[in-house]
């Protein structure tokens, strides 16, 4: 009948338009979820931010010693000058920030290095794993003194510790202060080698 064809008519077009409308949802539910994620992804860069944050406030709360400012490295440079292995990095800190030249550089995981060279708006730092550099070092627990300096194979090596006493790998090895050049008891690494001979003066750990 024609009621027939014409309800037969009505809902096909209905459900067109259902069709249509779901789409239009769809489509509006996808980009919603495309919002969603770029949220959760900056939740997490906010919270990784942080983290780092919570991390630096608890090495600054545990070293008041210290008057901390916070650098972001710029470039790194291996190379040039008046040596041929010269390894240092850049920050983005200077004079205008009360940064000199000698002041000790760290991380919440230990000493860098030091100050070398200083402009308004940046620093270079000469790092302690260049031969050029070295730090007075305790060793936590033998109270073992002895220098640690860098080395071209990038190990850092504490050298002229007194032949006699013994120590062992693992050990934590710290600025001792003496010389003034570092504060002391800031962490430098773990003693990962010992090299020490029979007739030497002194010992050495890698």
């Amino acid at each position: 009948s024609a009621t027939g064809v014409t309800e037969s008519i009505a809902n096909f077009i209905d459900s067109i338009l259902r069709f249509r409308t779901l789409e239009r949802e769809s489509a509006a539910l996808a980009v919603r979820n495309l919002q969603l994620q770029a949220e959760v992804d900056t939740l997490k860069e906010v919270e990784v931010e942080n983290e780092q944050l919570r991390g630096l406030l608890n090495f600054a709360q545990t070293r008041p010693r210290l008057e901390l400012r916070g650098a972001q490295i710029v470039s790194r440079v291996i190379g040039g000058e008046s040596t041929n292995f010269l390894e240092s990095i850049l920050i983005d800190l200077g004079r205008a920030q009360g940064v000199d030249v000698g002041m000790p550089v760290v991380t919440d995981e230990g000493l860098v290095g030091r100050i070398s060279e200083v402009t308004d708006s940046n620093a270079k730092v000469l790092l302690l794993s260049d031969p050029s550099s070295s730090a007075s070092a305790l060793l936590a627990e033998s109270r073992l003194n002895g220098v640690v300096r860098g080395s071209t194979s990038g190990d850092l090596i504490m050298d002229f510790i007194p032949q006699g006493p013994t120590f062992k790998t693992g050990e934590v090895v710290l600025t001792s202060g003496l010389g003034g050049r570092f504060p002391k008891g800031i962490v430098i690494g773990k003693v990962r080698e010992i090299q020490t001979q029979a007739n030497a003066v002194f010992q050495k750990a890698i």
